[in-house]
């Protein structure tokens, strides 16, 4: 009788912990769709950049999704967010150059991701949920690495619901907060600036 006690009682702890880990594998796509929005960058004689490879300053594993344990991105973030930078030059009738023939690009852009990550509050059934991603560009003119430009770059998506937020919910809100902060990114004058002085 004891025996079967504790088997009836192992059941329901097994089960719920695969159902942790279950929930714990689940990865999201993050596919940042293409602005669609006039910038500035199309207006400027075509230049050529260096993407390099981005870094992930936000000390925990690079497909993490702060603030959500049950999802991951399917690959790191900081290739998601070097991606999205390389294709917004590229949309706007700029090359981008591999890293093997960096010394004939006109500039080389460095990056970082320092947040990715989902926060929310709760208001009697309803959730307030906020995603935020920030990056840090660093742009140099290749033939004069004294002359640089820096700056941050940040993007959020709001939702509100009355449950728990699905895969695909938080893949769409990293997609709307990354194209937020490219966006960011495409329309600032000061690097527009920085790029017509050169």
């Amino acid at each position: 009788m004891r025996q079967r006690l504790l088997v009836c009682l192992h059941i329901p702890i097994v089960f719920l912990l695969l159902v942790m880990i279950l929930a714990c594998t689940r990865t999201v796509k993050i596919q940042p769709a293409s602005l669609q929005l006039n910038s500035p960058l199309k207006n400027l004689q075509s230049k050529s950049f260096l993407v390099k490879n981005f870094n992930d300053v936000r000390g925990v594993k690079e497909n993490t999704i702060q603030g959500v344990g049950s999802c991951a991105a399917h690959r790191p973030i900081k290739e998601i967010v070097r991606t999205a930078i390389t294709n917004e030059l590229l949309r706007n009738g700029h090359r981008c150059v591999e890293q093997v023939k960096g010394d004939s690009a006109d500039y080389i852009i460095e990056g970082s991701v320092y947040e990715c990550g989902h926060s929310s509050t709760s208001i009697g059934f309803t959730t307030n949920r906020t995603i935020k991603v920030g990056l840090k560009l660093t742009v140099t003119r290749n033939d004069s690495r004294t002359t640089y430009f820096t700056k941050k770059y940040e993007g959020l998506s709001f939702k509100k619901d009355m449950g728990a937020c699905s895969p695909s919910c938080i893949s769409d809100m990293v997609n709307r907060a990354l194209m937020n902060a490219v966006q960011d990114f495409s329309l600032d004058k000061e690097f527009i600036g920085y790029l017509k002085g050169g």
